[in-house]
């Protein structure tokens, strides 16, 4: 192998280290647990190092790394060794709110996690993705194999759940 297709120590940090957190979020959102999270990034950094050189011809390495973290976890999530963890009760732990806040957010924000807990992981990892993550329908089509049509939909069904619950749970707020 000759100098020209070797990774560099150098590059490795510029282009892959700099996706940590997006892989920590990727892994966040699929597995909940922030311990299992920080876990998928050790690994996946292991990973990567490990075929650095296979790098070089990778062009978006952001989708790349994406999409590797996704189909690690998903592979976990199916596993029999992952920790079973809900999302409820992982964010009861770190739902740690400064007195400042107002009570309506933080039971908003609840409210969503619950309601998008309840998603198939398809739909929870296209709306982290597009709608937290911010990637392009390229990236996301790169990333999952879908089509960028079959994508919209299937946000489109997401932000209309997350509508019709959220305005659900207001109308009860209000009647009671």
């Amino acid at each position: 192998m000759n100098a020209t297709t070797r990774f560099s120590e150098l590059q490795f940090k510029s282009e892959v280290m700099i996706h940590q957190a997006l892989v920590y979020r990727l892994a966040k959102g699929l597995l909940v647990s922030k311990e299992e999270a920080e876990d998928v990034v050790q690994e996946m950094m292991t990973r990567l190092w490990m075929q650095k050189d296979s790098l070089v011809q990778v062009d978006n390495k952001r989708a790349f790394i994406a999409k590797m973290t996704k189909n690690y976890c998903l592979d976990r999530l199916k596993s029999k060794q992952a920790q079973r963890v809900s999302w409820d009760t992982v964010h009861e732990k770190q739902a740690i709110w400064s007195p400042e806040r107002p009570m309506e957010a933080k039971e908003s924000i609840e409210m969503i996690y619950r309601c998008l807990a309840q998603l198939p992981e398809t739909q929870r990892l296209l709306f982290q993705l597009r709608d937290i993550e911010g990637m392009e329908y390229q990236e996301i089509e790169e990333i999952t194999g879908m089509q960028p049509v079959a994508i919209r939909v299937a946000l489109s069904r997401v932000r209309k759940t997350l509508k019709n619950h959220v305005l659900q749970q207001n109308q009860h707020g209000l009647t009671k």
